[in-house]
């Protein structure tokens, strides 16, 4: 993926409650690899500041810099890996998705959504979702926002991870409040976010290493049914 394509959309993929369909990457050779790579391009350098890999020779896409001034990663006009929109009784497995910001997966109007065994490295958020989605499961994955203190093959950006904890350099380098509303707010996410699902979210049995956030969900907007929203978070 190109700093200057279009997001690349996938819409109204739809299964039934019974009968969910299954998206699932390659399975690696052990419980920790996750053999089929999606690479967004964009990696933190050094320093922790944003960088564009992989873009044409001699292009430059402003929509990143424009993204970062305008605190705008939240918003469908943001750079985002994947979009995918009237998900629904879908499972999602098996894939490693990194150098993805500021979102790995943003999910517009999608309901009843399992997330399972991925590896995510980088991205401000890995899995966002919009106001008119929800139901979501999200288990037994990996996210590493900064995995400086990591190797490739370690973090998870080469197909598999080491559940060791090593630190990043991201907190003796940045102070908390431009990570917050400052130059670094792109670091502000968390493994999932929404400012407003509907409906129930369930996280449990996932490792969130070296990020800002672990959870970053406001449950409380109810404009109708389902009107019930609860977020359950298990160890």
């Amino acid at each position: 993926i190109f700093a200057d394509d279009p997001p690349f959309v996938i819409k109204g993929v739809q299964g039934l409650p019974d009968n969910p369909i299954i998206i699932q990457g390659t399975r690696g050779a052990t419980p920790t690899a996750r053999a089929t790579i999606i690479d967004g391009g964009r990696d933190l350098d050094p320093t922790l500041a944003l960088v564009e890999r992989f873009r044409r020779p001699g292009s430059r896409s402003d929509a990143l810099g424009d993204l970062i001034n305008e605190m705008e990663y939240r918003t469908v006009k943001a750079i985002n890996c994947l979009m995918l929109d009237e998900f629904a009784y879908v499972v999602i497995e098996d894939l490693t998705v990194r150098n993805c910001w500021p979102t790995s997966f943003v999910f517009l109007s999608s309901q009843y959504v399992t997330l399972r065994a991925m590896t995510i490295v980088g991205s401000t958020y890995a899995y966002f979702l919009d106001r008119r989605s929800h139901h979501f499961l999200v288990e037994d994955s990996v996210w590493t926002q900064d995995d400086s203190g990591y190797a490739a093959d370690e973090s998870g950006a080469a197909g598999r991870f080491d559940p060791a904890p090593k630190p990043g350099r991201l907190w003796d380098t940045v102070p908390w409040g431009v990570t917050h509303h400052g130059s670094r707010a792109y670091l502000n996410g968390g493994l999932i976010g929404s400012f407003g699902t509907p409906g129930n979210i369930v996280v449990r049995r996932n490792l969130i290493r070296n990020a800002y956030n672990g959870v970053r969900i406001r449950a409380d907007h109810c404009v109708g049914p389902p009107c019930n929203a609860n977020v359950e978070i298990y160890d």
